[in-house]
Protein backbone atom coordinates (compact mmCIF):
# COMPACT_ATOMS: atom_id res chain seq x y z
CA UNK A 1 0.00 0.00 0.00
CA UNK A 2 1.61 3.61 -1.20
CA UNK A 3 2.01 6.32 1.76
CA UNK A 4 -0.16 9.24 1.77
CA UNK A 5 1.89 12.46 0.77
CA UNK A 6 1.74 13.29 4.41
CA UNK A 7 3.23 10.05 5.90
CA UNK A 8 6.06 10.33 2.92
CA UNK A 9 7.22 13.85 3.47
CA UNK A 10 7.68 12.39 6.99
CA UNK A 11 9.69 9.52 6.14
CA UNK A 12 12.13 11.51 4.02
CA UNK A 13 12.25 14.20 6.54
CA UNK A 14 11.25 17.06 3.42
CA UNK A 15 10.46 19.98 5.53
CA UNK A 16 9.07 21.85 2.49
CA UNK A 17 7.36 18.72 1.33
CA UNK A 18 5.66 18.44 4.77
CA UNK A 19 4.54 22.04 4.95
CA UNK A 20 2.83 21.59 1.29
CA UNK A 21 1.19 18.62 2.74
CA UNK A 22 -0.24 20.16 6.25
CA UNK A 23 -1.23 23.00 4.17
CA UNK A 24 -2.88 20.38 1.96
CA UNK A 25 -4.66 19.06 4.98
CA UNK A 26 -5.90 22.10 6.74
CA UNK A 27 -8.25 24.79 5.76
CA UNK A 28 -6.81 28.09 4.77
CA UNK A 29 -7.74 30.98 7.70
CA UNK A 30 -10.47 33.10 7.39
CA UNK A 31 -9.61 37.34 7.11
CA UNK A 32 -13.26 38.03 7.27
CA UNK A 33 -15.80 38.73 9.80
CA UNK A 34 -19.54 39.32 9.71
CA UNK A 35 -20.71 42.12 12.01
CA UNK A 36 -24.06 41.44 14.03
CA UNK A 37 -27.05 44.14 14.46
CA UNK A 38 -26.38 42.11 18.17
CA UNK A 39 -22.85 43.84 18.25
CA UNK A 40 -21.17 40.69 17.63
CA UNK A 41 -18.66 39.86 15.41
CA UNK A 42 -18.59 36.11 13.82
CA UNK A 43 -15.42 34.49 11.95
CA UNK A 44 -16.32 30.99 10.24
CA UNK A 45 -13.38 28.78 9.86
CA UNK A 46 -10.28 29.82 11.89
CA UNK A 47 -9.49 33.53 11.71
CA UNK A 48 -6.43 35.27 10.71
CA UNK A 49 -3.70 36.04 13.26
CA UNK A 50 -4.19 39.66 11.83
CA UNK A 51 -7.88 39.35 12.35
CA UNK A 52 -7.77 38.15 15.85
CA UNK A 53 -5.25 41.22 16.62
CA UNK A 54 -7.54 43.48 15.19
CA UNK A 55 -10.87 42.01 17.41
CA UNK A 56 -9.35 40.44 20.95
CA UNK A 57 -8.50 44.15 21.86
CA UNK A 58 -11.95 45.69 21.34
CA UNK A 59 -14.41 42.70 21.93
CA UNK A 60 -14.62 39.63 24.16
CA UNK A 61 -14.28 36.21 22.88
CA UNK A 62 -17.34 34.23 23.39
CA UNK A 63 -16.62 31.30 21.47
CA UNK A 64 -13.78 29.71 19.18
CA UNK A 65 -13.46 26.68 17.37
CA UNK A 66 -15.14 25.83 13.85
CA UNK A 67 -16.53 29.17 14.29
CA UNK A 68 -15.57 31.90 16.61
CA UNK A 69 -17.64 35.28 17.94
CA UNK A 70 -17.00 38.29 19.61
CA UNK A 71 -19.55 40.75 21.45
CA UNK A 72 -18.55 44.16 21.85
CA UNK A 73 -19.93 46.13 24.62
CA UNK A 74 -19.08 49.16 25.85
CA UNK A 75 -16.33 48.25 28.57
CA UNK A 76 -14.57 46.11 25.61
CA UNK A 77 -14.59 48.93 23.91
CA UNK A 78 -13.38 51.67 26.35
CA UNK A 79 -10.07 49.44 26.88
Amino acid sequence: MPCPPLGAALLTGDAKELAAACRRLLPAATATARFGADLTAVVTGAPTARLVTLLDPVADRETSGTASAWRFSPGSIRR
